[in-house]
């Protein structure tokens, strides 16, 4: 019984060895309005001009832009989420 238990704790302690840290895809919040102002500039100055980024201004701004078909290459949710 002592055996089993210390092979499982020894399996458990292997398999979390070789699972290896875990990465999250997450860029920078400064890295993001690099990617948004590259692909979305253009129109967020046409569109949505004095909103701020906080409180999703620009975000809804696009997509209401989007939805009236006012953003050409409807690339600002792609580049937001």
């Amino acid at each position: 019984m002592v055996y089993k238990m210390i092979f499982s704790g020894l399996i458990l302690m292997a398999s979390f060895a070789l699972a290896g840290p875990g990465r999250a895809q997450t860029i920078s919040y400064g890295d993001a309005i690099t990617v948004l102002a590259k692909d979305c500039g253009a129109d967020i100055k046409k569109y949505c001009r004095g909103l701020n980024l906080g409180n999703n201004e620009i975000r809804n701004c696009g997509e209401q832009a989007c939805a009236s078909h006012q953003f050409g290459r409807g690339k600002l949710s792609a580049s937001v989420t």
